[in-house]
């Protein structure tokens, strides 16, 4: 991955975590890596523990954000 293509990712990862405060959700997690892979954060919203995949995209040349998630 570029420098340009991390540095857009952090850039969308904090405007999650903003929005998330926000909301009242407390970060308990960034970054999270398990043998599984990467969770982008992990937040708590009251009693429900919340994983946060963030996607950020400049444009939709390739379709939005939830074209890049895999089910």
């Amino acid at each position: 991955m570029n420098k340009e293509r991390i540095s857009l990712g952090k850039i969308g990862e904090e405007l999650a975590v903003a929005q998330l405060k926000k909301m009242k959700y407390k970060i308990l997690e960034r970054n999270y890596k398990c043998p599984l892979g990467e969770v982008d954060l992990v937040a708590r919203d009251q009693n429900t523990l919340v994983f946060i995949e963030v996607k950020i995209r400049k444009t939709k040349d390739f379709g939005g954000p939830a074209a890049a998630v895999d089910l």
